[in-house]
């Protein structure tokens, strides 16, 4: 498992992914829902190559 460095490109990756789905409806009470962290897992890849489980996202 990879260690995210703080950059503010990843963190503003993260949350506007975060947000893009939440507008999308894609949460479940006050959580997201799995498919929501596999796009912010896939997004951060794809546009920084940080490789990150689902589980170090929701931590961060």
């Amino acid at each position: 498992m990879a260690k995210l460095k703080e950059s503010n490109a990843a963190t503003q990756t993260l949350l506007k992914t975060l947000y893009g789905q939440a507008l999308q409806g894609e949460k479940v009470e006050n959580r997201f829902k799995k498919k929501v962290w596999v796009t912010a897992q896939v997004a951060l890849k794809e546009m920084h190559g940080i490789e990150l489980e689902v589980l170090q996202l929701k931590s961060k």
